[in-house]
């Protein structure tokens, strides 16, 4: 039986050498993996907020053009009011009008560049919760063949050298 333990210690060493090769990289595929699923999540979560994002902006264009037309149609009504009434000079009542029709149209104008500010702000926001989850992921390291065969290899010279020990 004496004789048996080097081979024997040699094979018990070898086996736990390669369960731990197979383990550390089962677990490296594992939290790969994760890492995946996560990716995956934030580029969806990533997608969703754009397409709201893209909705906001599209409703915001389509409240100003809106305003604007509505702000054209009541000037253009003041208009025909004050003139059907005869209050004075038609170029000065238009010019009054169209005046003021100009502000607002200024304002809606403003409105909708500080709509469109906050939807490229959303975006970024969006764009850096992604990227947050992507630089959160950490790879666990592989084992690599090179260092499963040196443990076995170790394994080969410790078995060795107690097969030399007991043979003398």
């Amino acid at each position: 039986m004496g004789a048996a333990l080097p081979y024997v210690s040699f094979a018990i060493k070898a086996v736990g050498a390669i369960k731990e090769h197979n383990a550390i990289n089962a677990a490296a595929r594992q939290q790969e993996r994760y890492n995946q699923s996560l990716r995956r999540n934030a580029d969806a979560a990533l997608m969703w907020d754009t397409q709201l994002i893209e909705a906001e902006k599209s409703d915001a264009k389509y409240k100003k053009e809106s305003v604007k037309r509505d702000k054209k149609r009541d000037a253009m009504i003041e208009e025909a009011k004050a003139l059907n009434m005869g209050f004075g000079n038609a170029d000065k009542i238009a010019q009054t009008i169209f005046s003021d029709l100009g502000t607002d149209m200024e304002r809606v104008n403003f409105e909708y560049m500080k709509d469109l500010r906050k939807n490229y702000a959303q975006f970024d926001q969006a764009v850096a919760r992604r990227d947050r989850v992507y630089n959160t992921t950490k790879s666990k390291p592989k084992s690599s063949i090179f260092n499963l065969g040196l443990a076995i290899g170790g394994a080969a010279a410790e078995s060795a050298y107690m097969h030399h020990e007991m043979s003398n």
